[in-house]
């Protein structure tokens, strides 16, 4: 069996817990985990424009989705990003 999204969504977390969704595409992973925990924080890092800015869309009535427009390192770096979908 794969599982789903839904089925990773499933763990137990702690109230109001703070997530990140690291390489936010087009927002489902973090639609999912506002469905599983609504009372989340959720930062989500998105470093591709046109993909940040659906995001910022879907939830732009929701001030508990922090949405950026880069991605996370443990340098300051430009690097090039090859789009392929969902496996940018």
């Amino acid at each position: 069996m794969i599982p789903t999204w839904k089925d990773v969504m499933k763990f137990k977390l702690k109230e109001n817990p703070i997530i990140f969704d690291l390489g936010g595409y087009m927002g489902d992973w973090t639609q999912i985990a506002k469905e599983y925990h609504s009372d989340s924080i959720i930062y989500v890092f998105e470093p591709v424009k046109k993909h940040y800015d659906i995001i910022v869309n879907r939830f732009i009535n929701d001030s508990s989705v922090k949405v950026f427009n880069f991605g996370l390192s443990d340098k300051n770096d430009f690097v090039k990003i090859t789009l392929t979908g969902d496996s940018s």
